[in-house]
Order: structure tokens, then sequence, then C-alpha cells
């Protein structure tokens, strides 16, 4: 049956199902969704999401001052933050006025459905996935499992196939767990790149983020050349939650994914001026870091803004090409030398100030910060991934 069908308006005709259409309903699709539910827009919008129902699957980190726009969602902030190798070494950072926040994926979910709630022309429709996207004359049509419907404009958040060629790919695994023995001292220290180190599979770290006394989010994470098999990761994350914490320990929930780092690839292409792309398909994912929600929040504020004016939708601004240079020097250098990561971040972690870290991490680097980032790293291995680099955009043009 076409669930759509009551809806459905033929080709011929002016008015379209939605003014837009967003596929998606994950961070991106929300996060958009939830400024058009509270800004001044009258554009009818439907959200289209593949799952049924919306769980804890995910979290979101970021540093920020303690008031901001999304504050009312963090559930856990950190003043302190530690890079830390399995040799031994170790660095922490602290600013005044800064923190390393939490974002649970199913607060942020709850808030997005409560404030599309409250506004009458903006719909989630859950357990409905978009196949594909075609320009009529003057709108655009979108096939999913449960039907055919039109719309003026379109912002696709769909993932990216699993087989994306990218430089590397950030392979995590993580649990949220409960134990006994988490040190006191270590309750107000985020644990971003914790026991860093190399094998045969490249380079790997745990992530560690303590969440209230006697729980914590530990994950292990891997720059790789390939697709790390999920079982290895498992067998990984049981390994160091055992030496962390013994076997006093039980698990809440699990978090994973795969995060294509330097994509190799052409991005998709728009079947219109009114069909963009958003979320990781549109370019929110930094490359060389993995973090994307802020980066999805700007956008989310400024496409609303557009939209709003009667400007039509917008996707992502292009990466700076001075920062998505040195974003692609860095995974070339880390996939070279996998075995010198954690002398590469650690050279970071000890050279830049806490300030110019989280200014490169939240793109907001100054020129100063840029070259104190050249000067912290190696030479040799990164002229070498500078060459690499370049080769690889001359073969593309």
């Amino acid at each position: 049956m076409d669930r759509f069908a009551p809806f459905f308006v033929a080709v011929k005709m002016a008015r379209p199902d939605a003014d837009i259409a967003i596929l998606g309903g994950g961070c991106a699709g929300l996060s958009l969704a939830r400024r058009l539910a509270t800004s001044p827009v009258e554009d009818s919008v439907v959200v289209l999401e593949p799952r049924e129902t919306y769980t804890d699957d995910r979290s979101w980190c970021f540093w920020a001052g303690l008031t901001h726009a999304n504050s009312h969602l963090v559930a856990h902030v950190w003043p302190r933050w530690r890079f830390s190798t399995q040799s031994g070494g170790s660095a922490t950072h602290e600013r005044a006025g800064l923190c390393y926040q939490y974002v649970r994926s199913l607060d942020f979910y709850d808030d997005a459905r409560e404030q599309i709630g409250r506004h009458a022309g903006v719909h989630l429709e859950t357990g409905t996935r978009a196949q594909s996207v075609s320009k009529l004359a003057n709108q655009y049509r979108i096939e999913t499992d449960q039907g055919a419907l039109s719309a003026n404009a379109v912002i696709d958040t769909r993932p990216l196939p699993p087989d994306s060629p990218a430089l590397l790919y950030q392979c995590f695994l993580g649990a949220e767990i409960t134990h006994p023995r988490m040190r006191p001292e270590d309750a107000e220290i985020a644990g971003l790149m914790e026991a860093m180190a190399s094998d045969a599979d490249g380079f790997n770290f745990l992530y560690v983020l303590p969440l209230a006394p006697g729980r914590a989010l530990i994950e292990v994470t891997r720059f790789a050349k390939r697709r790390i098999d999920p079982k290895a990761l498992n067998d990984q994350l049981t390994a160091e939650i055992g030496r962390l914490h013994g076997s006093e320990t039980e698990v809440i929930r699990t978090e994973a994914g795969v995060l294509p780092m330097g994509l190799t690839h052409s991005v998709p292409q728009p079947a219109g001026p009114q069909h963009v792309f958003a979320g990781l398909p549109g370019g929110a994912l930094r490359q060389a870091s993995g973090y994307a929600f802020q980066r999805i929040q700007t956008w989310a504020d400024k496409c609303a803004t557009s939209i709003a004016s009667g400007h039509g939708v917008i996707g992502h601004p292009p990466e700076p090409k001075i920062r998505a240079l040195m974003d692609r020097i860095f995974l070339h250098a880390l996939r070279a030398h996998p075995e010198r990561g954690a002398d590469f971040f650690m050279a970071m972690a000890k050279r830049l100030s806490p300030d110019a870290f989280v200014r490169f991490m939240s793109d907001a680097a100054t020129v100063g910060d840029k070259m104190n980032i050249v000067t912290a790293l190696p030479p040799v291995p990164f002229l070498k991934a500078a060459w690499a680099t370049l080769r690889a955009r001359e073969v593309a043009a």
C-alpha cells in the first residue's frame, strides 16, 4: 500500500506534498527540523527516517562554555582533558571557562521530537526510508519504501555507502559501564586519547569518559586503512574493560560506528539546485578528527535562517582550503606511519596551548595556531605526506 497515496500530488499539479523534505532524521536532519519548528518559517516540512524508534545509540562531544544554545542537552562536562600513550607519556589540558561537553543521543532525539511535535507544519515520519530523488519540472520526487511524495526542496542527510573509499576509517566501539573502582581524581578528566599505540591494524587509543561515580563510557578507537571487524573491536573492548576495572562491571549500553576520514571519491551529485546534502554526506565531519556535532548545529542555524528569509535551503559551506589541506596531509602522514601516531598526537598536545588545541579542533584556529602545529610535528614524514597529498590532488584533477 502506498503510505503517501492520500497526500501525493500528481506531477502536473503545482502544490507539493511538502515544501521541504528532509531525508534522514539523525543528528543533522533533526537539528534542522527542530530549528524550523521554533522559527517563523511557514513552510511545511517532513522528515523521513528509516528507524521506527529512537534509542540511546550514540553520543556527541564538543568544547564550549557552560552556557550556550544547547546547554540544556549536556549530560556531563569535564574541565580537563587528557592524552596518554601506552608507553607512559601523558599531557593534560585545562582552560578556565571552557569544558569538554557530552550530549546523549536520546536526550537530543527527545528534545528534537518535542520541538517538532509543537509545530503543526513540521512532521517526523519514522519507519520510512527514502530511496531516490529525481527532479521534476518545478519540484522533486522522492521515492520511499512507503510510496512517493513531492517537495519543493530536499535536504539529503542519508548515510554514505559503507564502501565509500577514504584515506582512513575511524572505527570505534564503546560501552557505558558501571564499576566500583573508578578513582575520584579521574572524575573531572575526559580521557580524549588514552593508551595510544599501534599494531598491525594501525593506530589505536581509548576514549574514556567518566559520567558519574562508578559509571563511565569506555571506547576503543582505531584509525585504519580498512574497516575493522566488529568482533575484533569487541574483543579489544572487553579486554580493556577487564584491564581497567576487572570483572565487576555491567554494560548499560553500547555505541559503535565507522567514520570515513578523508574521502577519496567525489561528493554525491544533487538532482537540482534545491537538493542539498547535509550531515556526513554534506561535509559535516571534520576530516582529521571525526567531530561533527557543532558543525551541524552551525549549519542548521544558517540553513533555517536562509529558509526563513526566503533564500531556500543551503548545504554546509566548503571546507576552507588551508584547513582541508592540513587535514589531508595529517591523514596521509598517519596512514603512512601509524606506528608514529602516538608521537604525532602527543607532539600537538604538548606543544599547543589548551586554547590553541581547542581552536584547532573547533574550526577556529588562527594563523599562529596553524604555524605552531606545523612546527610541532616532525618534518620528514609530513613533508612526504604533503607531497603525497599534492600528487593525489593532481591525479584527481
